[in-house]
Formats: structure tokens, C-alpha cells, sequence
């Protein structure tokens, strides 16, 4: 699922122009949030 979710789900975010200016991008939002959830065993 990790290795699919950035492609699935990054077209689907729209971000705000600051966020955008500040060189975030919708695939690095994604990133970082499936680093921050635990993979369960």
C-alpha cells in the first residue's frame, strides 16, 4: 500500500499558494504522512 498510496493520492490534494511558494508539494505532504504512521505487524 505504501508503494502505491503517493501515486493514488497525491493528484487529490490541492495545496494553498503559500504552500505551494514554499516549495511544498503534494507528493512530499504524502511522503510525510505515510512516514509518520506506523506500519502495523
Amino acid at each position: 500500500i505504501q508503494e502505491v498510496a503517493v501515486s493514488v493520492i497525491a493528484h487529490r490534494l490541492v495545496l494553498d499558494p503559500q504552500s505551494k511558494f514554499s516549495g511544498m508539494t503534494a507528493r512530499i505532504v504524502v511522503e510525510d504522512i505515510i512516514r509518520s504512521i506506523p506500519v502495523p505487524v
